[in-house]
């Protein structure tokens, strides 16, 4: 058993933070799991809502490091590029539409 579960009721088995079955990209980032005491409703709810601040957090570290890495004058003349020459009549259609995306 894993998750919000076995975490209440204080076993510290977090499948995100383990090292050979992390997915995502979990294993490059720092964040906390919280713990339980009795496993009850009440310790679920308690980590849920740790784990929403958590969250935040982790967004805010991902989004840091994104504006650090990325060069967005390029990105956004790719942007103008694929959308601006692009003739009107292209996505006249469903299928012109699934095109754009497929190529």
């Amino acid at each position: 058993m894993t998750g919000v579960l076995v975490r209440s009721t204080g076993v510290k088995r977090d499948l995100r933070l383990c090292k050979n079955y992390s997915y995502s990209s979990y294993n490059h980032f720092f964040f906390k799991s919280f713990l339980g005491v009795n496993g009850d409703t009440y310790d679920r709810y308690l980590i849920r809502m740790l784990e929403m601040g958590e969250s935040l957090t982790l967004v805010n570290k991902t989004i840091k490091k994104l504006l650090y890495k990325q060069n967005y004058k390029n990105t956004d003349l790719v942007i103008k590029d694929l959308f601006l020459k692009k003739s009107q009549t292209q996505y006249s259609s469903m299928e012109d539409l699934i095109n754009h995306f497929i190529q």
